[in-house]
């Protein structure tokens, strides 16, 4: 959604980034029993889960500090409600484009549900004060809530702060110290937010569900891509159209690339570092100084594939960060036909300056961690 004209909303210019505290969802922990079958299938029983007593509302507005321990690192933000004008007069910035199908899909579950089921993750640059009020908070009191996942182990910590004069202080340091904030995961959730508010503007779509992570706090990893055929083409063929814009080096074993413009590539078993030619790159850098390599695939690469628009083509598989070389390795099997590429992760200072220039990088440019889970916290449009 492209934001809506500044002079619609020149009275937000007096202050920066609005926000304040909201009653939550959260599971009956005396009932929880396995919080990864929960966060699974939230979205499909919200309704029988609410009627049935698994989740329950808390009685105060609150502010929510969030802790993530993850392989013993821990990520601390902080889960409040935004004014949705911050999205849509451009203070939270978005760097993806979204699809009008998925952006429909989540409009559809926010009028059934009339509930968000995780907050917008949501980067800005650190603020000491913020965060030195964070972790004095963090560090004089024990959680209130407490979730251990298995599957992908992880601790998820809640503290939920109701006193007036805290909620005040933060309030007022986000006002007039956060003027900007990055979307990082939750695109299309903003931007059905968002259209609810439009089509409905008396009704209670006008706060967003955010959580607030400092950029120190979080850390970006690769999203990679698995192609499940070659358009045709022989490994030795297509491998012969990559040198035309690669300088390619084999490798003894599977490898991420190592800095910006390389990229990693397994096919029929082996795996190959694949180096931009700077004669091709340059000419690109003179318009697009930050260039990613998601865009270079997307312009160079994709197109021997056959591939035209890489957000609809069903032969690309997106492969999380997280799931890292293995993901890759097992997507493409066996299959002398498939061929995995693994990205270099993109640098956080290269998706803020292409948001703060109002451009959006490819689809499955970045993930972030750390990642906001279904149902461990929740709230409703009100």
């Amino acid at each position: 959604m492209e934001p809506l004209p500044k002079q619609l909303y020149s009275a937000l210019t007096k202050y920066k980034m609005k926000i304040r505290p909201f009653k939550a969802l959260q599971p009956n922990f005396n009932l929880l029993t396995s919080p990864d079958a929960f966060a699974s299938e939230i979205k499909k029983n919200f309704k029988d889960f609410f009627t049935s007593g698994m989740i329950q509302e808390q009685k105060e507005e609150a502010f929510f500090i969030y802790r993530i321990i993850d392989d013993g690192q821990p990520h601390t933000g902080l889960i409040t409600g935004t004014a949705i004008q911050e999205y849509l007069s451009n203070n939270i910035k978005k760097h993806e484009q979204t699809l009008n199908a998925n952006e429909q899909a989540h409009l559809h579950k926010f009028l059934q549900w009339n509930t968000t089921m995780k907050p917008i993750l949501l980067v800005y640059p650190s603020v000491s004060t913020i965060s030195n009020l964070l972790n004095k908070y963090t560090s004089s009191a024990n959680p209130d809530f407490e979730i251990d996942f298995e599957l992908i182990p992880q601790k998820h910590q809640f503290w939920m702060v109701t006193d007036p004069s805290w909620l005040d202080k933060i309030t007022k340091l986000f006002k007039t110290k956060v003027k900007t904030a990055y979307i990082a995961d939750g695109h299309h959730r903003i931007a059905g937010t968002a259209s609810l508010h439009e089509k409905f503007p008396k009704l209670h779509y006008n706060q967003a569900f955010t959580a607030y992570f400092a950029f120190n706090e979080v850390k970006v990893l690769a999203y990679n891509r698995v192609i499940k055929d070659l358009n045709g083409l022989s490994p030795t063929h297509f491998m012969a159209k990559l040198s035309k814009y690669f300088k390619i080096k084999t490798l003894n074993e599977p490898s991420k690339p190592s800095k910006k413009h390389q990229l990693t590539i397994m096919l029929h078993h082996e795996w190959y570092q694949l180096t931009w030619k700077k004669s091709k790159i340059k000419p690109l850098i003179v318009d697009d100084p930050v260039l990613l390599d998601s865009f270079l695939l997307n312009h160079f690469i994709f197109p021997i594939l056959g591939i035209s628009d890489p957000r609809i083509d069903k032969r690309i598989s997106y492969i999380g960060g997280d799931e890292g070389l293995d993901g890759i390795i097992r997507k493409v099997g066996d299959d002398p036909s498939r061929v995995g590429i693994c990205l270099y992760p993109v640098d956080i200072k290269d998706m803020v300056s292409l948001s703060d220039m109002d451009k959006t990088l490819p689809p499955k440019s970045t993930w972030f961690e750390p990642r906001l889970k279904n149902g461990v916290i929740m709230k409703r449009f009100e």
